[in-house]
């Protein structure tokens, strides 16, 4: 199997690893090729991409993503998990998103979370957008088991900051948006 690093497919990559489940004479190139698969699986299902949740544009990033990065040099490669991106997805009607930096093997954080606000947000009141930016950097100072907990988290600890009009105004805000 000869497939050059900067000519390889998603799919190619793929075809290597199935053939390597059952090859257990692969070269040093196939089982290079052989980890790179499993390191894109690893990237395109991690939390290195946000929002975390399905839909139709983001399977559509997932697979120019995987792609592109069958397609990088080697040593580009290894330093894609160090980059977040985030997706304006229509379907997802976000307001704004709390990215958290990577954790590191102790458990602690390797950088700083970034917040994202989509255009959807800029139109609110001056109150619904404190109430906004105080609900996003709340998600900073707490981590809930899954989304519909870290919402309520960062609602309560938001409030918990004195922001409960402002929350209330972005409640409001929302519920006036179309869809």
């Amino acid at each position: 199997m000869s497939i050059e690093w900067n000519k390889q497919s998603f799919q190619a990559l793929k075809e290597v690893w199935q053939s390597g489940e059952s090859n257990p004479d692969l070269s040093d190139r196939e089982i290079a090729l052989t980890a790179r698969y499993e390191g894109i699986q690893c990237m395109v299902e991690s939390d290195q991409i946000w929002p975390l949740t399905s839909s139709p544009a983001r399977q559509k990033f997932n697979a120019a993503f995987r792609e592109m990065l069958s397609r990088l040099p080697e040593e580009v490669f290894y330093q894609v998990d160090e980059i977040g991106f985030i997706l304006e997805d229509p379907a997802l009607d976000y307001l704004a998103a709390n990215v958290p930096a990577p954790g590191s093997g102790d458990g602690g954080k390797l950088g700083i979370d970034t917040i994202v606000f989509f255009r959807a947000c800029l139109n609110f009141a001056p109150e619904a957008m404190i109430g906004l930016i105080a609900h996003e950097i709340a998600h900073s100072f707490v981590r809930g088991r899954d989304n519909r907990e870290d919402e309520a988290f960062a609602e309560d600890k938001a409030r918990e900051w004195g922001f409960g009009d402002e929350l209330n105004c972005l409640a409001l805000a929302k519920e006036a948006l179309p869809g």
